[in-house]
């Protein structure tokens, strides 16, 4: 049930009507809600199901546990039995094929068989989002830092809240549950922000990413042996646009659905292309992943108050997470690996300028801003090839096709705004349109499904949800 699909928006028709006719009856309306956003997941994959419910049923039982025991011995071990349980899940599913089959490669040149059999295994939807969402939960009751959800109910609501789930952002406890204690509410800025970021989110998704993906991107991948050094240059160019904009798109309809139910999630992108360093990329990309291997893994390590030495394997581990935690193949580890050593050549250089930034010029900062984008699109080949056969063909392969269909350069003209502008600028204009009358907006999004509809090309699935 994607985001811009009809059958979503039948879904959210009948689920909100549902939810604000019970909206004074607390225990009726979270179940609406509850009921709703496991249907949403059974969607995608009715046998992936157990798996949501395990998560839940876990991370409740023992943040719970950990939450009320002042026993240091006990609060470890059930902090232990939830690391396990996630991880070992998260593992096994997106995981053991992965390694099995690497296993596997690596002994077959010894002649040698692998104990590992390769299982096939179907990765679950959003696996990735929800066990970090359930962690989160018993990571921070362990560290005192939130309470315990009230009852079974708050805490599945909070899990599969069908906004995040899929796809992020990521969402924690700290941040959800605070507001199930409160009754909802959706007054006339509420839902003007709802819907201009509902329409926002579905003109990026459709007429922007799918765009380029259908003209460019994806025939390029496809079969990079047809196309032009140039054509494959301006297909990485392409893909950065393009998957900004479809996860950032995810984002948007996640956080308009979201208020209109009278919930609040946390941003997820702070206009990245416009960072001045791969640190500073990171702090503005998908930022709810980068916060919680900050919180989980990184400060955890001993960040960056050790030992220069050890602040660089910090670093690269966290990174090489993060690339895997997006994908089990060897691109995804070696695009985590490359962000990981431009972190540390980063901080090296402004040691060597005696704790000096570079970009303290205009003409720096220009420079500064050029490379940094241009090492996203490098790293992001990577990222967008399907294994290491395939991604040495996307350099090496190339063909004699150059076209490319016109409406391309359009696109990017339209998108280049929404991804260059000043921070001050773009919030102007949200400004602007938020203060139009409801109906005009209601309009205004009435415009963009019609525009969707037309556009919209077999349903495509958002980058993310492979994740």
């Amino acid at each position: 049930m994607n985001f811009h699909s009809a059958q979503f928006g039948v879904f959210m028709l009948v689920t909100l009507s549902l939810y604000w006719a019970t909206a004074r009856r607390p225990i009726v309306r979270l179940a609406v809600l509850l009921v709703a956003s496991q249907y949403f997941y059974a969607n995608w994959g009715l046998r992936f199901l157990p798996l949501l419910w395990f998560s839940t049923l876990l991370d409740y039982t023992c943040g719970g546990a950990i939450a009320r025991s002042d026993d240091p011995r006990k609060r470890k071990l059930f902090l232990l039995a939830a690391i396990m349980g996630n991880i070992g899940l998260l593992g096994f599913f997106k995981y053991w094929d992965w390694l099995a089959g690497g296993l596997k490669l690596l002994l077959g040149h010894f002649g040698v068989a692998s104990p590992l059999p390769v299982l096939g295994i179907t990765t679950p939807v959003g696996i990735s989002f929800y066990t970090f969402g359930t962690l989160s939960y018993s990571i921070d009751n362990y560290r005192r830092q939130i309470k315990p959800a009230r009852n079974l109910r708050d805490f599945a609501v909070f899990v599969s809240f069908f906004p995040h789930l899929v796809a992020g952002p990521i969402l924690r406890a700290a941040q959800f549950l605070p507001q199930l204690e409160h009754p909802p509410t959706l007054d006339v800025p509420r839902l003007r922000s709802s819907l201009y970021r509902i329409g926002l989110g579905l003109a990026k998704k459709v007429v922007l990413s799918d765009t380029l993906a259908r003209l460019v991107v994806d025939p390029v991948y496809a079969d990079p042996g047809q196309y032009t050094a140039a054509m494959h240059l301006l297909a990485a160019e392409c893909f950065v646009v393009e998957v900004f904009f479809d996860f950032s798109a995810y984002c948007d309809i996640a956080i308009g659905s979201a208020r209109l139910f009278g919930f609040e999630l946390p941003e997820n992108f702070d206009l990245p292309y416009q960072a001045r360093g791969v640190r500073d990329f990171w702090r503005r990309w998908h930022m709810t992943l980068s916060t919680c291997l900050r919180d989980y893994v990184y400060f955890p390590l001993g960040g960056s108050r050790a030992p220069e030495p050890r602040v660089w394997f910090n670093l690269i581990v966290s990174m090489v997470l993060i690339g895997i935690w997006h994908g089990a193949t060897v691109p995804w580890a070696i695009m985590g690996l490359l962000q990981g050593l431009a972190m540390c050549f980063e901080r090296l250089f402004e040691r060597m300028r005696g704790g000096r930034p570079f970009d303290t010029t205009p003409a720096r900062k220009l420079l500064s801003w050029f490379l940094t984008l241009q090492f996203v699109v490098l790293s992001y080949v990577f990222a967008r090839s399907q294994s290491l056969d395939h991604l040495v063909s996307v350099w090496t392969d190339f063909g004699s096709v150059g076209s490319v269909s016109p409406w391309v350069w359009v696109v990017l003209a339209v998108s280049a705004p929404g991804l260059f502008l000043p921070r001050r600028v773009l919030d102007g204009a949200r400004d602007a349109v938020l203060a139009l009358p409801t109906p005009v907006i209601g309009v205004a999004l009435g415009i963009v499904i019609g525009v969707v509809s037309a556009l919209n090309v077999g349903d495509t699935p958002y980058f993310y949800f492979q994740f």
